[in-house]
């Protein structure tokens, strides 16, 4: 599900206007906590959407994901893996643009004493040559213990060709070189948040 106003590289181009993706990047991260129509903020509309995902799913360890895309580019969607659990009834989005919120549900394996473990990912698109940078966001909500989240933007064109000492030379630089970061929190209950924001370094 979809929260807010879409900030658009793709129509820019289409109008013969040279992207500023830093630019695109900086006014999706001041439109975070905009308002929308109803009085809410589109965080808050996201928040109550996939806590009534939860409502809808009932009793039951799961993960209640949601990010946002202040990268300056078009997320599209790649591939959800579960390790333990499965997607609650809705998908994710297929395409998340740069200003917008979205949200799923990922619950445990019914009827086992076990916890949500999954990854989602999606490419970037704009501003970065097409299927090389990508948005990961991992979450480990056990049945019992800590809960755990991360999530990452590696921009595969960095790394550059040569020979395999040049190569691991380049990964061991990328993250400094990468212009992407991500801001992730994720609460400690057995249903948690986990909030993630995908944006350029430079904002968080």
């Amino acid at each position: 599900m979809i929260y807010g106003e879409a900030i658009r590289y793709d129509e820019m181009e289409e109008a013969g206007i040279e992207p500023d993706f830093d630019k695109l990047a900086a006014d999706a991260y001041a439109a975070m906590n905009a308002y929308g129509p109803d009085g809410r903020t589109y965080e808050e509309a996201t928040i109550e959407r996939v806590n009534g995902m939860k409502e809808e799913y009932g009793n039951g360890v799961s993960t209640l994901i949601m990010f946002y895309n202040a990268t300056g580019s078009t997320l599209k969607f790649d591939e959800i893996t579960s390790e333990s659990g499965h997607l609650f009834k809705y998908e994710p989005d297929r395409t998340v643009y740069n200003g917008q919120w979205s949200c799923f549900l990922h619950v445990k394996t019914s009827g086992a004493a076990t916890g949500s473990f999954g990854r989602l990912g999606y490419w970037l698109q704009g501003g970065v040559d097409r299927k090389t940078a990508w948005l990961t966001i991992d979450w480990e909500t056990p049945w019992s213990g800590r809960n755990k989240a991360s999530a990452s933007i590696m921009d595969s064109s960095l790394l550059g060709g040569g020979s395999i000492v040049e190569i691991m030379n380049n990964i061991r630089n990328m993250q400094a070189r990468n212009p992407f970061g991500t801001s992730v929190s994720v609460s400690q209950n057995s249903s948690p948040i986990l909030r993630v924001v995908a944006a350029r370094k430079n904002l968080l």
